[in-house]
């Protein structure tokens, strides 16, 4: 008897190429599990907690680990110096889910729900 297999070996997305603050950067077309979960659970902190610098702060290390996986030299310091919606945006081109726009309409959302919670405590 013949035992038929699927070789899941064979999915092997290429990688993504893309601009962000006018440096061109490489992405894996499949992000490992550890650091999408990572920059997944950052993302819904920020979401819940928008005004937390700390939270703000871990977001950007685990987008910095993403881009680090094909730029291993580059520095937190570039993207510390990129705009919030800059990094949203780049959080959305990764993910591919939702549009920057929706991304940033969501935490906008976000804040105005937090701000509303808090001044009713």
């Amino acid at each position: 008897m013949e035992v038929k297999y699927t070789n899941l070996d064979v999915i092997d997305p290429d990688d993504r190429e893309f601009i962000f603050n006018k440096k061109k950067f490489f992405i894996p077309g499949d992000i490992p599990v550890k650091i999408m979960c990572d920059t997944l659970k950052c993302s819904q902190a920020v979401m819940n907690k928008p005004t937390d610098t700390i939270l703000i702060d871990k977001f950007v290390i685990a987008l910095w680990g993403i881009l680090k996986i094909r730029q291993p030299d580059l520095k937190k310091e570039f993207m510390e110096k990129s705009g919030f919606k800059k990094l949203v945006a780049l959080f959305s081109y990764i993910y591919g889910e939702i549009t920057p726009e929706e991304t940033l309409a969501n935490i906008e959302k976000a804040k105005k729900t937090f701000t509303e919670k808090k001044n009713s405590t």
